[in-house]
């Protein structure tokens, strides 16, 4: 055996113990990574939730048109059950959301689908639940209502992820203060 040569490099069994670490470690990170995969669909359902809540409001605050049409107000119309609600113009001041009048997406309403798996499972005012903000003597104001009931009590959506049962809250008051338990 030749003397001074030294021994650099790995032996097998090295090279079997890291790469084996290495798999455990990417394993755990994908279980994880997908494990929080409903969960994050749940945060996001609810962020766009009060982020159309807010643009509704803004549209109302501003007396943005419907189209060429003027608009006494903008709202969110949504019923317990479904995966999906409506941005819409309140073109005719009722605050109540009217499929035939107020659904054009060409002049700005739109239906807003939840992510897989994610549903609106309860409302505490009524259901459907129209939430309208609109102007009353350059005053924003709130009106909360199911169609025939206005309510003076703040307005509690919940969003429900049906793989995990995981519930998101978004509530509004009848001041119009827009608020979650992100």
């Amino acid at each position: 055996m030749k003397t001074g040569l030294k021994k650099a490099g790995f032996t097998l069994i090295e090279l079997i113990v890291s790469v084996s670490i290495m798999a455990i470690i990417v394993g755990i990170f994908l279980a994880n990574y997908y494990g929080s995969e409903p969960q994050s669909q749940l945060i996001n359902a609810t962020s766009a939730l009060m982020r159309d809540l807010r643009l509704a409001q803004t549209r109302g605050a501003a007396g943005v048109n419907y189209g060429h049409d003027p608009s006494p107000g903008w709202g969110i119309n949504m019923a317990s059950g479904t995966s999906a609600y409506w941005l819409f113009a309140d073109i005719n001041g009722d605050h109540v959301y009217n499929t035939s009048t107020e659904s054009s997406t060409v002049k700005g309403s739109r239906e807003i689908i939840l992510p897989a798996g994610v549903t609106i499972s309860g409302i505490d005012l009524g259901d459907p639940m129209n939430i309208t903000f609109y102007q009353d003597r350059d005053v924003l104001k709130t009106y909360l209502t199911d169609g025939s009931i206005v309510s003076t009590s703040t307005a509690g959506i919940t969003l429900t992820e049906a793989n995990t049962g995981a519930v998101k809250h978004v509530y509004v008051n009848p001041h119009g203060l827009i608020y979650s338990d992100l």
